[in-house]
Formats: C-alpha cells, structure tokens, sequence
C-alpha cells in the first residue's frame, strides 16, 4: 500500500488526479491545507510520498518542495503545476521533484501514466535506500575489520577511497592522488610502494604489499596491507587496504614470546623433551649437556629407556600405559648421564597430538640429586635432633595456648616423677603448676602466643608424688603438626634457689658482720680510689660515707707510710697473692692519727687486669701505745742489762788477775786443779754474758723487708772455704738479726763441719711457699741428732747459736730443719709461709 500526502486544497483540475488515485486499491490519500500542518503530518506519520498544488495558502509549491528536501530529503513530491508555464515544472525539476503534473495532458492517458510512475518513483526511492543501506553495512563491516577499499585510475592519478579506506589513510575527502597516499607513507616504504605498484600494472600481477603509515589525522604510526588486482579493460586498479596494526603487534609479541620461550629452554636448569610413540627421542634441550653431558644430536633417534638405569625401566614403562589412560603423575627415576654415573630425576610427562593427529609425548626433566641428598641429610638431621631432644638432659615439652600437652621427652616425664609417656597423653601441664605459679604461666603462654618470645621465667611445679621444684623455663612460638605451639625447654633448678637463697642469707649474715663488725672492710680501685666502706667507718675514724668514697687512700694515710702502703699494693698486683701485716696511720676527723694494719687480696677482671683491692683494717693504735712503752721499758732493761753486764765483766776479769796470782803462788797440784776448773768456769760466766750483748735486741724491732742476698752477703768466710750463691731477688719479711742466721750456720759449719770445703745457698718457690736450701760438703750431723741440735744448750760451744737460729725465723713463721745425711755434709731446708716472701722482677 502506497500512502501519499496530498497538499492544496483539492479543488479545480488537481481534483481529476486525486480522483483517479483514490480508485486505485494500492494508494490511500491523506489531506493536508496549510503549510504547519503539512509538516507536522510528514514529522509524524511515515508517507510514501506527497502531491501538492502549485498555487497553496501560504507558500508555492516549489517553496514547499524546498523545504521537504531540506527536513525529509528525497521523499518522493509530484507537483501539480496547472496551466501555469513550462517554466514552472522545469523549476520544479530542477529543484528536485520527482514529477510535474500540468492541465495540457490527456487525462485518460495520464491515468495509467501516472500510476505507474508514483509506482516507479516508489520503487525507486526503496532501490536507493536498500543501496544505501547496503553501502553503509559495508562501510560499518570494513570499519569493524580494519579495511577500506579503494579505486585507482594510473592515467590521471586518482584515487577513490571508501569511508574505510579514508579512516585508515587519514584523509577527509573521497579523492585523493597517488601522491598523497605516497606522503603519509614512510620514506623507507613510499619507493617500495610506488615501484610495486607501477610493476603490478606492467606485468599486471596482483599488488601485495605492507607498509607503514604515519596518520596526519592523529599521527599514528600504524600498519597497513595492500592488496589490489588491475582491470586491463578498464585500466583502473581496484584494491583494498587493511589496518594490521594489531596483527603486527601480535606477531611481534609472538616472536619476543618465541625468543624468550626459546631462551628459557636453552637456560632453564631442566631439560624439556619429546618422545615419538615408540620410544624414540625427537627433540633434548641444550639443558641436558650441562646437566647430563647429553646434546640434543646425541641422543635424536635413541630410545628413551638406553638412558633410564636399568631398575627404575618397569616404572617409566608403567607410567607410559598410565598416560594413554588419561592418569597423569610426576615420576622420580635414576637417569644413566654420558660419563655413566647416576642422577636423581624427576619427570612430569604429558601426551600431545599435533594439527596432523600425530600423537607425542612433551615432558620435563628435573635434576633432584641434590634434593635427594639434602633430603637424606633432612632425614639424618631429623633423626639426631629427635634423638637429641628425646634424650636430652633437660626436659623439653611442646603444648598448645591452651596448656595441653602435645610432646614430651624422657627427661620432662622424669621431672615430674612420671615412667609411662602415656599417663601424661592428653594432660593440661597447669596440673603439675604449683598454685602460687599458674598466673605466672598463663601470663608468659599469652606473651609467647603473640610472638614476644624467647624468654627465661621461673616457675614451681609439683611432681605426681606432691613434691614442689624450682623449674627454669625458655618459651618458644613454633609450628607442630599444623598449629601454633609453644617449645618449651625445662630444667630443674631446685639446687640452684636453695643455693640462692643460702647465698642470700649468707650476703646478709656477711653484711651483718660488716656492719656490726669493729674492723673496717673497705674497696679500692687499682689506681687506690674508696669505691666502699663499711658503715662502722664513722665509728672508727668519724668521716661519714660521702667524705671518704670516691677519695684516694693517700688523703688519710699519713705522709710518712705512703711509700710502705703503696709497694703493698704494688706486690699484691705483682705477685696476685692476699697480703697482710701492713701497718700504717689513718687521720681521724679530729685530726689524730690512728694506727691500722690491714689484710689485702686482689679481684681482677675476667681478662686478668685489675679491677679492685678487697681489704680488712683494723685499729692497732692501743696495741702501738703498748708496743712503744714495751719498747721503752726494753730499752731501760737493755740500758741496765749493758750496765750490770759491764760491772760484773769488770768483776769477772778482776777474778781472772786474781786467780792467776794464786796459780803463781800455790805449788799444790790440787790446787791448781782448782783454779783450772774455776777459770773454766768463769770463762764460761764470761762467754754467756757477751752472748747476751750478741742478741740483746731479739725480737726488740719490728720484722721487716729484708732481700735475701744482701743477708747473706755481710758474713764473711776463711780462704779455704767457698760460698756458691743461687738466690733470685727475693725479700723475706723477718726479723732484723736474719742475717744472724746465715752468720750462725756459716759459724756452724767451720766449727763442727771439719771438712767443709764449700757451702751452697740456694732458694726457690715451693706451692704457696719458698723453700731456702743450705747445704756444705763436711762430716754432717748424725741421725739422732737433726733435732737435739736446736735445742738450747747442745753443743760444745755456747749451745745456743742453732738455738737462736729458730728463734729468730719463728718471730715471723718461718721454719728451719736438718736433712743431710751423716758423711755428706749438712742441708738445712728454711721455708718460708705465703705472704712471708715476695719476689722482685
């Protein structure tokens, strides 16, 4: 049905032409006057077409064909120009309507005429819109594909280009020339191009080319395919141009997909192969020279099982029948390398089929040899470390946060009295926590849950038997059997506290003594800095702490004694040996001075420096005031000793001018006798009185320092005796008469030895003690008499030099025997106790 709008008011001669279109059954009419209402029709309702008279109210109808062809484009419009001039319907024409109808034409003829052109117009307009919808599918398809088609004409160098084709090129227009195609290609493409193309016409071959395009429209670096075949009859060239931007992209991410693929075979550490279905070795990456001492030309065409070990073949065969069951699973096998020995591998095999249907086996070989080894040293690790953490002496158990126990070793179950690992499956350890504990524990599992671990903490635990131990733990977060866990190593310290709290009580028993004690305890730094002192300080001397600590020793040592103290401190150092018997004055805070003597040791540094003196004084002060009035009262006893001494010499040699006189006068045998025996025994009187002047002052002084050479080297010898002298430098602290010692066992010696010829002194360390030797080459001293010699009164002479001898090394501890042997001479040994002797360097 063909639905025409027509316009005017349809009266006069155009009435004729609606009539005859009104009978035909294929045309409805629709009626419009004005000019709104006939665009509001035609925006509203699709018409086939519209007839309008010449002559309307408004507007003539070539003004409203203006219109029409403005807002609806080539909608079909017949206008009826009457009896107006041809003029008129060549405007028309001309303006774009599709038929004039005029009042000159037989009405009769133009009935049938008329029909079939408003038919053909029809039909016409529905050819050009199919057309249109054609050519835009196809512009809408070349678009989604990237292509464009184009049409040269090499005579004058033109170029029609689709919409497509325009789009990839970059042009605005329709027409274009073979030149400006040639610009916006590349320079290294436009020579290539142009020669193909002018060849492609000649030898009239088909164009096949890829270029490069630079778009003007969005400068775009872009690929492109031509392809074009050339139409002799119409010498025109008809091609089609492809965007391939895309496509190249692919193919070079394809390549560097290749390259990179390709170097990740010949790099990788495995080796990737193929096997053909019987067995033979198709392709072996550069990997299995490295690994095995394989090329890939070695092994092309071998069978696969020549380099399986002879014993793992059943399983790679057996793998092979599980593949074409679909089952695929990694294998491990030992593969036979070039120079014959052995490696670990592991396969993970899959069946391909090509394009072609040909069916192939793609797999990987893994080198695991060393993760076989280091799985056999895991395995041998795991297998000390449980056999070090189950017979460890220390307990050690492994619990959950909730106090479960998951593991424990034997020592662990000893701890608590338990034999049977089994009575502790499934126990909470807060069962054997002793009560005063348990906060403590689950405080320190909540620490070691959120990862502030290790740490040590002391608990009591309770053993099945009701016994509390002391227990020392470290805590430690760790993964058993999938969860969070805490390690715990235990050991029992029970000894330990019981000692700690001993030591306790025995640091406050000795702070205590400190305290309370009369003597001052005190501690210097090496260089003789206070670094304590002890509270009964104030009492003693009257400084308080702050005075003392922190001050040097030399401040309140008076000046006299400061030479003394300071080489005490030195040999100390020197010798690493406790020291005693210093004795110095102290300033009291009155400004008095005070006597002290005291005991030192030494505390040196894990390195073996110096790090402190330790030190006990006591107050002598009232022991020095009885000494100096003993001394005083010596001192009048020896004044009046040295004067009756003198009186009763004087008398004793009066005794000996009288005697001699009556031995002159008397004639009497008997007599005589008698004056024999009596000046033998005032002789006697006499020797014993000038003894008593030899060792009057015995232990009247204090003992002192005394260097062991310079004692020995006062005594003097007859020319036929020898003295051979292997001494260090050595100071013995003893009484002032020491060299009377070796004065005396010189004397003894040239009195009694008989034969001596030479005497030998020597001296060394012994322990703790130093050991003097004297020996001579005489007759020596029989068996029954090392000891009687000592004793007051032996002898043939005074009986009283050996005597002495002792006395005088008792004074400071030191002691004297005989252990020579009768006919070989003597040999005195005198040893001298620690801290009676000190060596110089």
């Amino acid at each position: 049905m063909i639905s025409l709008l027509c316009v005017g008011d349809g009266k006069g001669p155009l009435s004729r032409y609606i009539q005859i279109l009104s009978q035909s059954p294929n045309i409805s009419l629709d009626f419009s006057l004005t000019y709104h209402e006939t665009l509001s029709k035609l925006k509203s309702v699709s018409y086939d077409g519209v007839l309008a008279a010449y002559h309307l109210p408004e507007m003539n109808g070539i003004d409203l064909l203006h219109h029409v062809r403005e807002l609806f484009g080539d909608l079909p419009f017949i206008l009826y120009t009457g009896a107006e001039k041809e003029d008129i319907a060549n405007d028309a024409l001309s303006y774009g309507a599709d038929l004039c109808l005029t009042d000159y034409i037989d009405i009769r003829f133009e009935r049938t005429r008329l029909i079939h052109v408003i038919n053909r117009i029809i039909e016409g307009r529905e050819i050009k819109q199919a057309l249109q919808k054609s050519i835009a599918q196809l512009y809408h398809a070349e678009y989604i594909a990237g292509l464009g088609h184009w049409t040269y004409d090499p005579d004058s160098g033109m170029i029609l280009a689709s919409l497509g084709a325009q789009v990839i090129i970059g042009c605005n227009t329709e027409k274009i020339t073979i030149d400006d195609l040639l610009n916006v290609l590349l320079i290294k493409d436009r020579s290539r191009f142009s020669a193909s193309l002018q060849d492609f016409i000649l030898r009239k071959r088909t164009l096949n080319e890829e270029c490069k395009i630079r778009r003007p429209t969005d400068n775009a670096l872009i690929d492109v395919h031509f392809i074009a075949e050339y139409d002799p009859a119409s010498h025109t060239v008809f091609g089609i141009i492809q965007d391939i931007t895309g496509r190249k992209k692919i193919e070079r991410a394809l390549r560097l997909s290749e390259s990179k693929f390709r170097m990740l075979v010949e790099n990788i550490n495995d080796v990737i192969f193929s096997v053909n279905p019987k067995g033979q070795i198709a392709y072996f990456s550069p990997a299995g020279e490295r690994l095995f001492g394989y090329r890939s030309a070695d092994l092309a065409g071998r069978f696969f099982l020549d380099m399986v070990y002879e014993e793992d073949r059943p399983a790679i065969l057996k793998r092979f029948e599980e593949m074409e069951k679909g089952v695929l699973k990694p294998l491990e096998w030992r593969l036979i390398k070039k120079d014959g020995s052995l490696s670990w591998v592991r396969t993970s095999t899959r069946p391909v089929t090509d394009t072609g249907g040909n069916l192939k086996y793609f797999g990987v070989i893994t080198d695991i040899t060393r993760e076989k080894e280091a799985y056999a040293a895991l395995i041998e690790s795991e297998e000390k470390y449980r056999s070090l953490v189950s017979y460890s002496l220390e307990g050690i158990v492994i619990l959950d946060f909730e106090g479960k126990l998951l593991f424990a070793n034997i020592a662990a179950l000893h701890l608590v009295g338990v034999s049977d690992p089994a009575l502790l499956s499934g126990v909470n350890v807060m069962d054997f926590i002793a009560p005063e504990s348990r906060d403590q524990v689950l405080q320190d599992l909540s620490r070691v849950r959120e990862g502030i671990d290790p740490f040590i903490a002391e608990y009591q635990i309770c053993t099945i038997h009701g016994e509390k131990i002391w227990v020392e733990c470290v805590g430690k977060l760790i993964r058993y059997e999938g969860q969070d866990a805490d390690l715990l190593s235990i050991r029992d310290v029970s000894d330990r506290k019981a000692a700690e709290e001993e030591l306790k009580a025995s640091e406050e028993r000795f702070r205590s003594f400190v305290e309370y004690a009369y003597d001052i305890v005190y501690s210097l730094t090496p260089d003789g800095v206070f670094t304590y002192i002890s509270p009964n300080w104030a009492d003693v001397l009257g400084h308080n702490t702050q005075e003392i600590i922190g001050s040097s020793y030399t401040n309140i040592v008076h000046p006299d004694d400061i030479g003394a103290t300071s080489q005490f401190l030195e040999t100390i150092i020197s010798t690493g040996q406790k020291m005693g018997g210093v004795e110095y004055r102290v300033r009291h805070k009155d400004g008095s001075w005070k006597w002290h003597v005291s005991s030192v040791t030494l505390v040196r540094n894990p390195d073996g420096t110096p790090k402190a003196f330790l030190g006990i004084a006591h107050d002598i002060t009232e022991r020095k005031k009885s000494e100096e009035a003993l001394f005083q009262a010596n001192r009048q006893l020896n004044l009046l000793s040295s004067i009756t001494r003198h009186d009763i010499l004087n008398q004793i040699n009066a005794i000996f001018i009288y005697l001699d006189a009556m031995k002159a006068m008397a004639h009497d045998q008997r007599i005589d006798e008698f004056i024999e025996n009596i000046m033998a025994c005032t002789e006697k009187i006499q020797s014993h009185i000038e003894f008593t002047k030899t060792y009057e002052g015995l232990g009247l002084h204090e003992p002192e320092w005394q260097a062991l050479i310079h004692c020995i080297q006062e005594t003097h010898l007859p020319e036929s005796i020898r003295i051979i002298l292997d001494l260090p430098d050595v100071y013995l602290y003893a009484d002032q008469m020491l060299s009377r010692v070796f004065l005396n066992l010189i004397d003894n010696s040239i009195r009694h030895g008989k034969t001596v010829t030479s005497i030998h002194i020597s001296a060394q360390r012994s322990g703790d003690e130093f050991l003097i030797t004297y020996a001579d080459d005489g007759v020596g001293i029989p068996l029954e008499c090392k000891e009687k010699i000592f004793e007051r009164g032996f002898g043939n002479n005074t009986g009283l030099g050996l005597f002495l001898v002792r006395e005088i090394l008792a004074l400071t501890g030191i002691s004297i025997i005989e252990r020579g042997q009768e006919g070989q001479g003597a040999l005195f040994e005198i040893r001298v106790p620690k801290g009676g002797w000190r060596i110089v360097k």
